[in-house]
């Protein structure tokens, strides 16, 4: 209704604005978030698959794997993801590399909220976290799916014209989820897995008009729930 396409444009805005900053040093600049807004073209009501995004639990443990396609280059990255609850939120550590960029920081955080504006801040200046600000970490999607409720239920539908929307089985890094895949005039733009007791996603895929392709996928996941 009318209160979706103010919240769709005001997120646009400040997408737009995040979009045409570039990091220093002459690297590769984060990609716009076009694909990411699609998200908001999906709100609906929660379903019998009840995932509670970025939710963190007492601990958890996320393995990633990375790969691009931006300006006809490829690149690989991997990353480690390690949470767990302090008095003042989440003490949250992250290890990785991306290109010819390596790191790690560790830091408390309230939310995953807060942890997606630090990334958004840091990834300007640590480039290895770019591949982390582009997917599961973005600022835009936290604050949309955080926000919003967002059908689970499988099937199929036509959003607007040219733009489709369903939801299918999926699995990565093995557990079993649902995957929401936005399709534009035929193209696959935005694919996002999730698993019910992971708080992040476990595979996100992501395309935009340039041409430019970006892929994280969790290959090993641990909780103090007992999962594997």
């Amino acid at each position: 209704g009318g209160y979706n396409i103010k919240l769709a444009g005001r997120v646009a805005q400040l997408a737009e604005r995040a979009a045409h900053n570039r990091p220093v040093g002459g690297s590769s600049p984060p990609a716009p978030t076009r694909g990411v807004l699609l998200v908001l073209l999906l709100i609906a009501t929660l379903t019998q698959f009840h995932w509670k995004p970025y939710e963190f639990k007492d601990s958890e443990f996320y393995r990633y794997t990375y790969r691009e396609v931006f300006r006809g280059e490829v690149r690989v990255g991997g990353f480690t993801v390690q949470v767990s609850r302090t008095s003042g939120g989440y003490r949250v550590r992250i290890r990785g590399f991306y290109h010819r960029w390596e790191g790690s920081v560790e830091r408390v955080f309230k939310d995953a909220e807060e942890l997606a504006g630090f990334i958004l801040i840091r990834m300007y200046f640590d480039h290895w976290l770019i591949p982390l600000g582009r997917t599961i970490l973005s600022r835009g999607l936290v604050r949309t799916l955080r926000g919003r409720e967002v059908d689970w239920s499988l099937g199929e539908r036509e959003v607007e014209k040219g733009v489709v929307r369903r939801v299918v089985p999926c699995r990565a890094g093995g557990l079993g989820g649902r995957m929401l895949v936005v399709e534009e005039r035929g193209v696959e733009v935005l694919k996002i897995c999730v698993h019910e007791e992971a708080s992040l996603p476990i595979y996100m895929l992501r395309r935009n008009g340039e041409g430019n392709e970006f892929e994280i996928r969790l290959v090993r996941y641990s909780s103090d729930q007992g999962n594997p």
